[in-house]
């Protein structure tokens, strides 16, 4: 039986699976936080000056996106994209861009 190669397939999957539980265990986020990511279900490659937009309105709170996006980031729940959302166009302010991972999709579904 470990010899079927749908076997060995599931099996892969079900590891994969089980890492991505076992890593979103060890994530706690504010509701600010879950609204960022939930942001990047339909606005994917965005930036954290895309979410102020929406979200805030000032200066310090332009900032405070900018450490939760990459706290974001860091645990894994969003990626950078390399290029510029329009490839016309210049990457004016050396903008990032993030889009959501598999990871930041399993914990919105998660929650």
């Amino acid at each position: 039986m470990a010899r079927d190669p749908y076997f060995r397939k599931f099996r892969e999957y079900l590891i994969y699976f089980q890492n991505i539980c076992n890593k979103l265990k060890e994530i706690s986020l504010t509701q600010r936080e879950v609204n960022y990511l939930r942001y990047f279900i339909n606005n994917p490659h965005s930036s954290a000056y895309d979410i102020r937009r929406i979200y805030l309105t000032n200066s310090e709170q332009y900032r405070r996106a900018k450490i939760i996006l990459n706290k974001l980031h860091e645990v894994g729940l969003i990626k950078l994209y390399t290029t510029t959302k329009n490839k016309n166009q210049k990457n004016k302010h050396n903008a990032k861009y993030y889009y959501l991972t598999d990871y930041g999709i399993f914990l919105l579904n998660k929650i």
